[in-house]
């Protein structure tokens, strides 16, 4: 995502989230205009807290989703909530009957168009936009219960003062009375049936509760089972990283272990071979010394025989010191297999880990660093030298250096 489209989507975001609290302030301002304990005031504080839920609930929804969301529909979802407030004229609502519209809007032009689900599909496995969903869902359950409750206690209020007014009006001539009782147990029917259908709406709070509590539950599980799987993720994760800096620091003895063999191996054969040769020439010059004793040599004889001599011992010197250099470079690998089979118990032993990052940076200087008496400005081109990939894979598991 380019930096401007980021921009564009957090700008359509603040108009949103602007207008939703434009929107839930008219609500707060749009209930407090109605009588104290009034069924209008009722339903019209329920209502308002009802919206604000919603506003707070889709607006970290949404922040929280924000580069899943395409501006447009950010856009689109705000002109169409805000068209339709304007349409739904709440400050025109005073009656609890006309509430009915309110409730209409609030769940159909509100709470679905800021549906989370929506944005993204994938977060009906994401336990707190679940929560949240329930909670909405149980909300909107509350809020219809308590409208067909106040419904049906104006109606019945209205039914009783109607009653009561008709019996301060009529004589009490028997049959205007029984009239009036039949018109009362018609209204107790209708009580009845009313109490019916509120206990049945009651059940379903119970049973949508129930539900809710048993999703909750699972959500709890998921949430347990999510942390175990982030525990053994991390104790896997633990034990791979002792094993790679198992196996980087096995093949570094490894190589160091090939390294003295070879450059043992160099030695034995500069050292016998120069041995030899420093023989012969000891030979020869014990040889040319006893012809020069019984015979007569020319000069240029001599000079030949000295040629020779002369020759033969510095090859025989050249080969002796090769063999001391490598006979050094193989003691040098040796020391190191000791000591990289050692660090990291060593290391272990240090309670500070500034310290041991310290030790580590110097002990991968001293293992990655130039073989002893080989020029620096050659190191990189040596055969014996570690590969940079293998180099950099063995620094991060080995030393915990990591480059910034």
């Amino acid at each position: 995502m380019t930096e401007s489209d980021f921009a564009g989507r957090d700008n359509a975001y603040r108009q949103l989230k602007t207008t939703l609290d434009d929107i839930s302030s008219s609500f707060k301002k749009w209930a407090k205009g109605f009588d104290t304990n009034s069924a209008e005031s009722r339903m019209s504080s329920a209502i308002s807290a009802a919206v604000d839920q919603y506003s707070n609930s889709a607006a970290q929804t949404i922040l929280g989703n924000l580069t899943k969301i395409p501006m447009d529909q950010l856009v689109s979802i705000e002109r169409y909530i805000s068209q339709s407030f304007r349409d739904l004229n709440l400050v025109s609502v005073r009656n609890l009957h006309d509430l009915e519209a309110v409730l209409q809007w609030v769940d159909m032009a509100y709470v679905m168009e800021l549906d989370p689900i929506q944005f993204d599909p994938s977060l009906l496995n994401d336990p707190s936009t679940a929560q949240q969903t329930n909670k909405i869902r149980r909300t909107q359950i509350d809020l219809q219960y308590l409208f067909e409750k106040e419904k049906q206690q104006e109606h019945l209020d209205r039914s009783i003062s109607e009653a009561l007014s008709k019996l301060d009006s009529i004589s009490m001539d028997p049959a205007q009375l029984s009239a009036v009782q039949n018109q009362l147990i018609a209204q107790n029917r209708e009580f009845l049936t009313w109490q019916s259908n509120a206990d049945k709406l009651a059940q379903e709070l119970a049973s949508t509760k129930e539900e809710l509590r048993v999703t909750k539950e699972s959500i709890a599980d998921l949430e347990l089972k999510s942390l175990r799987a982030s525990d053994n993720f991390e104790a896997a994760q633990t034990r791979y990283d002792i094993v790679s800096e198992e196996t980087s620091a096995n093949q570094l003895v490894e190589h160091f272990k090939n390294f003295e063999g070879k450059h043992n191996t160099s030695r034995l054969i500069f050292f016998v071979s120069g041995l030899a040769i420093l023989l012969l020439v000891t030979t020869f010059s014990v040889i040319f010394a006893f012809q020069a004793i019984s015979t007569a040599i020319t000069p240029t004889g001599a000079s030949w025989r000295f040629a020779i001599a002369a020759g033969g011992g510095a090859i025989g010197t050249y080969l002796l010191r090769l063999a001391t250099y490598h006979r050094r470079l193989s003691v040098w690998a040796d020391t190191m297999q000791v000591q990289l089979q050692t660090f990291a118990a060593y290391t272990e032993q240090i309670g500070d880990e500034g310290s041991k990052n310290q030790l580590r940076a110097e002990f991968a200087k001293r293992v990655f660093g130039d073989e002893p008496g080989r020029p620096s400005s050659s190191s990189d081109s040596s055969g014996d030298s570690i590969s940079a990939s293998d180099l950099s894979t063995i620094i991060a598991n080995l030393a915990k250096v990591q480059p910034k």
